[in-house]
C-alpha cells in the first residue's frame, strides 16, 4: 500500500514582498477611500467628510499681530520676527485659526532673507467633527478591506494575491472571520508604534509581525503546483507520448 503523501512545507513570505504587497494595497485603498468620500458627500448634499487630497483656499482672512521683535547682532545682522494670528473662513463654513511666524534676517551686506511658518491652533467644531469622521472612515475601510479578503477564499488582499501571498492560521489553514478581524485590530499596535512592531516580521523565525503573533496567523508564499509522482516516473511508452510509432 502506498504511503500517504506528506503535507508540503509552509513557505513563509519574504518581508520585502510583504512590504511591496502593502504598498500595492495602500494604492488600492486610497482610490477606494477617495471614491467613498465623494459618494458620501454627494449623497448627503453637504461636505460630511474631508477631501484630504485638496487644499481649499479661504474666502476671508483676518489677521491680528500679536508681537514683533527686532534684534541686532554685533556682526551687523538684524533679525526680525512678527507673530500674528490669522482667522481663515472657507466656503463650507469652516473656520480655522493659525499662528503665523514671519521672519526676516538681514545680513551685514544688507540683503534680506524672508521666511514664514504657520501652525494650526484651532478650528470650528463642525470642521473638527468632519476631520474625526474622515479619519474613522479611513480606518474602518482599511480594517474591513483586509478582514474580508483574508477570510475569503482568496485568503489575502488583492495586493498580497498579486504577489503570490496568502494569510493562514499557524497550520496553514484558511482564517475564520473572527481571527481575520482580530488580526486587523492587532494592527492598531503597529500604528501606535509607528510601524516598529510591523518591522519585526523581517526578524522573526516565521516572518511574523506582532499582529501575526498575537492573532496566531502566518503570511505564506503560494507554492507552485508539484509534479505528480506518475509524471515524474513516466517511462517511454505510448501513454507518455513517446511511442515508437
Amino acid at each position: 500500500m502506498a504511503a500517504a503523501a506528506s503535507a508540503p512545507p509552509l513557505l513563509y513570505a519574504p518581508f520585502a514582498r510583504r512590504l511591496a504587497a502593502l504598498a500595492l494595497d495602500a494604492v488600492i485603498l486610497a482610490a477606494l477611500f477617495g471614491a467613498l468620500v465623494l459618494v458620501v458627500d454627494t449623497v448627503a448634499g453637504a461636505p460630511l467628510l474631508v477631501e484630504v487630497w485638496r487644499t481649499p483656499k479661504p474666502i476671508a482672512v483676518t489677521s491680528e499681530t500679536a508681537s514683533r521683535s527686532v534684534t541686532k547682532e554685533d556682526s551687523g545682522t538684524v533679525r526680525e520676527l512678527v507673530t500674528r494670528r490669522e482667522t481663515r473662513v472657507y466656503a463650507d463654513g469652516t473656520v480655522r485659526l493659525y499662528a503665523v511666524f514671519d521672519g526676516r534676517i538681514t545680513g551685514a551686506d544688507g540683503v534680506p532673507v524672508d521666511s514664514s511658518t504657520e501652525r494650526l491652533i484651532g478650528m470650528s467644531a463642525g470642521a473638527w467633527y468632519r476631520r474625526l469622521a474622515t479619519v474613522l472612515t479611513g480606518v474602518a475601510l482599511a480594517l474591513i478591506y483586509f478582514a474580508l479578503f483574508e477570510a475569503s477564499a482568496l485568503q489575502g488582499s488583492p495586493g498580497k494575491r498579486a504577489l503570490g501571498l496568502r494569510v493562514t492560521d499557524l497550520a496553514g489553514r484558511r482564517l475564520g472571520p473572527g481571527r481575520a478581524a482580530a488580526r486587523q485590530l492587532f494592527k492598531c499596535l503597529d500604528i501606535a508604534s509607528s510601524g516598529l512592531t510591523y518591522l519585526i516580521a523581517g526578524l522573526t523565525e516565521r516572518n511574523q509581525g506582532l499582529h501575526d503573533i498575537l492573532a496566531g496567523t502566518l503570511v505564506l508564499r503560494v507554492a507552485a503546483p508539484r509534479q505528480t509522482e506518475s509524471a515524474a516516473i513516466c517511462v517511454p511508452s505510448p501513454a507518455c507520448g513517446r511511442g515508437s510509432g
